[in-house]
């Protein structure tokens, strides 16, 4: 069984001491390469000039399973990063062709600590740090004194759980799982992606833009007027919206006022509201959709859900999923 390192956002230099690492493949992920889409170096390295989204995509279709994943300098305060690679959306959207046991190299200070850029690594895996003795000297990725000071090398072992089924509406079976909703896609006929994961503030907090949801509403990609230019609001998930635009089964749910949403899928808009959710499951009935996947975090007003679950008087869907990446995020017992 081959191993695989993959770096994402891993710049453009291709370092020696790469070939020397204890794998077999290694992919280096970044946009800033400046020839076409893949070019292979050796019988080792592969360098891939896209973004780290279809990078995953590139891999996925290739079957190709991740043993080391690399990311430490990506770019968000410069160079051009439009979204957190270690964030719960992104590494979820690679658990699928992650292997159950694997090696993540980060620093887990590159983010301030801002829970803007949702990274939690409060993720369904137990995380061990082995920096100390791991096989893989981090340094090697990284030529930034904080990275080489900060970075940090973590034995992942992935969890399985799911908090059983219930029926609020005896025609529809409830699952929650502790899981990535992308593990499930093949599964699912339609899944519904919260969108408020796929917002980000960049650079320095504003804090009226973090507050205030009519200059959330307002202010895209423009500066503050209130701040004077010390921050910017800006929408990571254009990035996402641009290349999800042809995964059919897929629609943003909006929640903060932010209405992005697949193209060529009908807008779901705020699950928080009973009425809406009651339409999405009458919907469901028009078209005859069987299962549903949604991938969910705490805030959202699961009674208001489950309500329109137990009050739902057709046939269809048989069955919802519920995922979260954050252990017990909410309780849907």
């Amino acid at each position: 069984m081959e191993k695989t390192l993959v770096y994402f956002a891993s710049g453009t230099e291709i370092k020696e001491a790469y070939k020397n690492l204890p794998y077999d493949k290694i992919y280096l992920v970044d946009y800033a390469f400046r020839f076409s889409k893949v070019k292979v170096i050796d019988k080792k390295i592969t360098c891939l000039n896209m973004d780290c989204l279809e990078a995953v995509d590139y891999l996925k279709e290739r079957n190709i399973k991740i043993d080391c994943f690399v990311c430490l300098n990506e770019g968000l305060f410069e160079g051009g990063g439009s979204y957190p690679i270690n964030s719960d959306f992104f590494i979820g959207y690679v658990m699928p062709i992650m292997r159950e046991e694997y090696i993540h190299v980060m620093n887990p200070l590159y983010y301030y600590n801002d829970e803007g850029y949702d990274v939690t690594m409060d993720l369904p895996y137990h995380m061990t740090d082995i920096t100390e003795y791991s096989i893989i000297d981090h340094r090697i990725f990284s030529n930034d004194d904080l990275q080489i000071k900060n970075g940090r090398v973590y034995l992942m072992k992935r969890v399985f759980e799911s908090y059983g089924s219930n029926y609020l509406n005896s025609k529809i079976r409830v699952t929650t799982f502790w899981d990535s909703i992308w593990n499930h896609y093949d599964y699912l006929d339609n899944l519904y992606i919260m969108e408020e994961r796929m917002v980000f503030l960049k650079g320095n907090k504003c804090k009226y833009i973090h507050n205030d949801p009519d200059s959330m509403e307002a202010i895209c990609d423009e500066i503050c007027d209130k701040c004077k230019g010390k921050a910017k609001f800006v929408h990571r998930h254009k990035a996402y919206q641009s290349f999800f635009k042809d995964k059919l089964k897929i629609s943003l749910i909006n929640t903060d006022s932010l209405s992005y949403h697949i193209q060529r899928l009908p807008l779901i808009s705020d699950l928080s509201n009973a009425t809406n959710f009651t339409r999405l499951l009458s919907q469901c009935e028009d078209n005859k959709t069987i299962k549903l996947g949604f991938y969910l975090v705490a805030k959202w007003n699961i009674e208001n859900i489950k309500k329109g679950i137990r009050y739902h008087k057709g046939e269809y869907p048989k069955e919802i999923c519920l995922f979260h990446l954050n252990k017990r995020d909410f309780n849907f017992s």
